[in-house]
Order: structure tokens, then C-alpha cells, then sequence
């Protein structure tokens, strides 16, 4: 099982979310937030404020854990198998001084500000869930997409 963190993050009533590039291996040309692997030695909290900074320029100074989705899903790569994830989704809010760019251009091809209420399409089924249980008020839901 996996363990990915997420961020929303969080300014004016709407999040920054990021559209993969459509080179992407996984869910290319899909909508997602701020998110990535851990690497060793960090915790999941540590991981999504390296990731901000290196995929959008961005210091976090303020970020809670406010909900964890349990996922199951079909395998990308082989929908025989299943695939199993905590997710992880933290929240911060975007200071006025600072002003996310884009990064990683090989990796995600655009970001924009969207309303969490009206997400754009297409957006990877689990975030879409995990930003709605947030909003909804729910610290831990269950995805089962397999």
C-alpha cells in the first residue's frame, strides 16, 4: 500500500490544482493537486512542502492534515490488479506575497484556480473524491473504484 500526499492549497475561495502533462505515464491530461512520492526519510508532511516548493515555487508556512481517503482502485497499468493507497490531504492557504509558477513543465503541462465546488474535467477520480470529502467535512472516507 501506498502513501501519498496530497495539498490543497487554498486562496480567495478557490485551489490551485495542476493538469498532468499528456506525456505523462499516469493519468496524463488529468487535473490534480499538488502531490508526489516520499522519500526516505521523510514524513508524508515533509514530502507535500518539498513537493510545493519544487513543483510550483511555493514556501508553505502554515499545513494540517484535515483528511485521509483509504483508496482502491483498479490498477493503471494492469486492471486485473488492484490498487491500494492512504491518501493523504493536507491544506494551506496561499500567502499574498508569494505566486505559484509552474515548475515542472515536463510533468504537468498547466495550473489554474478553480472553484473546489465546480473541479474541472478530466480530474484523477481519487483526488476529486479526497478535495469533496475535505469540503464536506470529512476527516477520513473510503474510495473504492475497483
Amino acid at each position: 500500500m501506498m502513501i501519498i500526499p496530497h495539498l490543497i492549497l487554498k486562496k480567495d475561495g478557490k485551489i490551485l490544482l495542476t493538469r498532468r502533462s499528456p506525456t505523462n505515464k499516469i493519468w496524463p491530461g488529468h487535473w490534480h493537486c499538488i502531490t508526489g512520492s516520499i522519500e526516505t526519510g521523510e514524513s508524508p508532511r515533509e514530502a507535500i512542502i518539498r513537493e510545493a516548493e519544487e513543483e510550483v515555487g511555493i514556501k508553505i508556512k502554515g499545513i494540517n492534515l484535515e483528511t485521509i481517503i483509504f483508496l482502491v482502485e483498479k490498477d493503471y497499468f494492469d486492471p486485473l490488479k488492484k490498487f491500494y493507497a492512504l491518501e493523504l490531504f493536507f491544506v494551506s492557504h496561499l500567502s499574498d506575497d508569494q505566486k505559484p509558477t509552474n515548475l515542472e513543465p515536463l510533468k504537468q503541462d498547466s495550473l489554474d484556480w478553480f472553484d473546489p465546488y465546480e473541479l474541472p474535467k478530466p480530474i484523477i477520480p481519487g483526488v476529486s473524491f479526497g478535495i469533496k470529502s475535505y469540503f464536506s467535512n470529512q476527516r477520513y472516507a473510503e474510495f473504492r473504484n475497483a
